[in-house]
């Protein structure tokens, strides 16, 4: 029975150190995505600040013609 458990002992270890290496790959992964959707973010926001002096400058130059 000892042998059984001690086995028992050893999976269970193993399986915790693979779900903490699982935690820390996603939680990198997670970062990355934060990190990607920033930078979307400030990209949109840039092309909206573009699209706005574009279509002010085409309006401004629309009425004066």
């Amino acid at each position: 029975a000892l042998p059984i458990f001690m086995g028992a002992m050893d999976n269970t270890g193993t399986a915790i150190k693979l779900l903490n290496e699982s935690e820390d790959e996603m939680a990198k992964a997670k970062d990355d995505i934060m990190d990607m959707l920033q930078t979307l973010s400030a990209i949109a926001e840039e092309n909206a600040a573009s699209t706005e002096e574009a279509s002010s400058a085409m309006l401004e130059q629309s009425t004066s013609m």
